[in-house]
């Protein structure tokens, strides 16, 4: 078990290697001795949390195309539905093409 702790990189910090570590002891049963837990199924799935995880930038931007999509490239209702002016959203979707250049 030290030997799988030590091997990953825990990118969520102190505070991933402490669900994980929780997570597994939990699912153990009470007479299995605590270097024998499991640790590579909850480092696995807590990699599969981390690769899943984005800025709030990047889920304002996936929200803006939602809605983008929605109204047919409809800015004025876009705006509408985000709650934001047309020149706002306007604003936001020119750094959203700056960016990606």
């Amino acid at each position: 078990m030290i030997q799988e702790l030590q091997s990953y990189s825990f990118p969520g910090n102190v505070r991933e290697l402490e669900n994980v570590i929780l997570n597994a002891v939990a699912k153990t049963p009470d007479d299995q001795p605590v270097d024998e837990i499991d640790i590579n199924s909850e480092i696995s799935n807590a990699s599969n949390i981390s690769a899943n995880l984005i800025t709030i930038d990047e889920a304002v931007q996936q929200h803006i195309k939602s809605v983008l999509d929605y109204t047919n490239g409809n800015v004025q209702k876009a705006a509408a539905i985000l709650g934001v002016s047309e020149r706002t959203l306007q604003r936001r979707l020119q750094q959203m093409r700056n960016n990606k250049n």
